[in-house]
């Protein structure tokens, strides 16, 4: 569902006909997206463990989130039943690293009409042309689930917690949630998964080359303490509170890289020339991911910090992690 929302396109073929008419490919593959979701939940079994959670409006002064707000109320209603800004701008804690964390949920009466998928599908993708005049370098669009989905949550991908720390971005959509929580939630094989994309990016020595590239890297490398600790716990956790409780599994020399990775973000100041964020930004070109393409090199002073030892480091503490859970 996300790889649709996000770009509508299933194929390679999609992508030149998208720059023709995107509304038909979201049309031509609406279908294909009932069929499969269909085929989905007859297989799934309704959750035994009822969460409630709550969040409220988000009431900050970030100009983007703002105009997301309008845009979801103006062109979204009839189709969505909540829509949430979460990370480090639902905590109100946003740095210059931070990018547009953001999650929808889909009315079911939307993946029951393939017109209305592919229009709220079209729409959402449009969307992103905020996320990504925010920043240019944001490597994801939305997160996708749906209301069905609330009756067996997938946990180990959106904890509960997600929410807790979450701000609305419609009122009255989706502040009070019931969540049924499915005890045989598969914690282990999200983090498998992101180990390997980790892995994969380190093993050959192909090494990023641009910001886009790193941002994507340190982000996912980010990520491990909470699938770490989740696999471990069988249970979710909110990613801000999770490299305190990973830490602890780790001496001080195996958990440096962490923090390294952490004084980066911290620290980031990578920039976008405005021609390329406005070109990035497009709607029209969404289905190619010009970030990537027309992302900056990354700069002196950021690429003398990683070394080969720092990629070493990564790659090493990535390997011990996805070791500890079998």
């Amino acid at each position: 569902m996300q790889a649709y929302i996000n770009g509508g396109c299933l194929s390679a073929s999609d992508k030149l006909l998208y720059l023709f008419s995107p509304q038909l490919v979201f049309q031509k593959n609406a279908s294909v997206i009932q069929s499969y979701f269909s085929k989905v939940e007859k297989n799934n079994t309704k959750g035994t463990e009822n969460v409630q959670v709550k969040t409220s409006v988000y009431s900050g002064n970030n100009k983007f989130v703002v105009s997301m707000m309008h845009y979801l109320e103006n062109h979204l209603s009839p189709y969505i039943a909540g829509a949430y800004v979460h990370g480090s701008i639902g905590t109100n804690e946003e740095i210059p690293y931070s990018d547009f964390d953001a999650l929808v949920i889909l009315k079911n009466e939307v993946l029951n009409d393939a017109r209305k998928l592919s229009v709220a599908a079209r729409l959402l993708n449009n969307a992103r042309s905020i996320f990504f005049n925010m920043d240019p370098l944001q490597h994801h669009g939305w997160f996708v689930i749906t209301e069905r989905d609330l009756e067996h949550y997938p946990e180990a991908y959106f904890p509960p917690e997600l929410f807790r720390h979450a701000k609305s971005l419609m009122p009255g959509r989706g502040l009070e949630l019931s969540l049924a929580l499915d005890s045989k939630t598969d914690f282990r094989s999200p983090l498998k998964d992101l180990c390997w994309s980790i892995e994969k990016k380190l093993k050959k020595e192909m090494y990023p080359a641009s910001l886009y590239l790193l941002k994507n890297l340190l982000s996912e490398f980010m990520l491990l303490p909470a699938l770490y600790v989740q696999a471990r716990n069988k249970k979710g956790i909110y990613k801000k509170f999770s490299f305190e409780e990973a830490k602890k599994d780790f001496t001080r020399d195996d958990w440096r890289i962490m923090d390294e990775v952490s004084v980066l973000r911290i620290n980031w100041n990578g920039t976008v020339p405005a021609w390329k964020r406005k070109l990035i930004a497009s709607p029209r070109y969404f289905s190619f991911n010009l970030a990537k393409h027309f992302s900056p090199e990354i700069p002196n002073g950021l690429k003398e910090k990683l070394t080969g030892r720092f990629y070493d480091d990564m790659l090493a503490f990535t390997k011990r992690l996805s070791a500890e859970i079998k």
